[in-house]
């Protein structure tokens, strides 16, 4: 009866450990992924946002001083223009959460339950790295737009014949400063994050006890 009462106690705490191992692990991973691509998304928003705000600033600037009268294109409008699209984007960045943030909320609200649930879970992070892949991506385009929109700023306000000297200048410094921060977005996209490793699950025997009894358990990690 005794014997019969280790077995029972080895099963039942293997059994608990297995599965709730896994979960915080899960947790852990979801909460590091989910991390990782809020970081990206507010940096890359906040630095278009900026960009696109100072270029804004600066076309209705010389609009509200006289320079650009002429009603003819010249590197006003493209500055309202490339500044209104750098805003725009960079707050649509800020607003949209990313699937990795949802997953982690949904996974909080509702833990897996069952083993069938907790696969589930596996296999959205494992399919993780593909996501992050793309999402770094889709940063690193839009950072090469800001850079071509910074060069446009560069060579509107050079062939701008009507434009004062000093707001030519100016309009260099506007450029660069929007293509510089298009250029770091692009860096700082380039460099996959620690979330995106990929998961392995590693799994020992700890022992397990309290007074009176003793007995193994399994302890897994992802």
């Amino acid at each position: 009866m005794r014997a019969l009462s280790l077995v029972l106690l080895l099963w039942s705490s293997a059994s608990v450990t297995f599965a709730q191992a896994p979960v915080d692990a899960l947790d852990q991973r979801f909460e590091r992924q989910a991390n990782d691509a809020a970081r990206l998304r507010h940096v890359h928003g906040g630095l278009s946002m900026g960009a696109g705000a100072l270029l804004l600033g600066w076309a209705v600037a010389g609009y509200a001083d006289g320079v650009w009268s002429d009603p003819s294109p010249s590197a006003g409008l493209l500055s309202i223009g490339v500044g209104l699209l750098g805003g725009i984007q960079g707050l649509v960045w800020l607003l949209i959460e990313s699937e990795a943030e949802a997953r982690l909320a949904r996974f909080r609200s509702a833990p897996p339950t069952t083993d069938a649930e907790r696969y589930r879970y596996e296999g959205e992070d494992r399919a993780y790295t593909g996501a992050a892949r793309l999402q770094r991506a889709l940063v690193r385009w839009t950072g090469l737009g800001m850079v071509f929109g910074g060069a446009l700023v560069i060579g509107a306000s050079a062939i701008d014949d009507v434009m004062p000297t000093g707001w030519k200048r100016s309009g260099y410094v506007m450029g660069a400063i929007h293509a510089a921060l298009g250029a770091v977005i692009m860096t700082l996209s380039t460099f996959p994050s620690p979330g995106e490793s990929s998961s392995g699950r590693r799994f020992a025997l700890a022992p397990a006890g309290g007074p009176g009894y003793a007995g193994l358990a399994f302890a897994g990690r992802l």
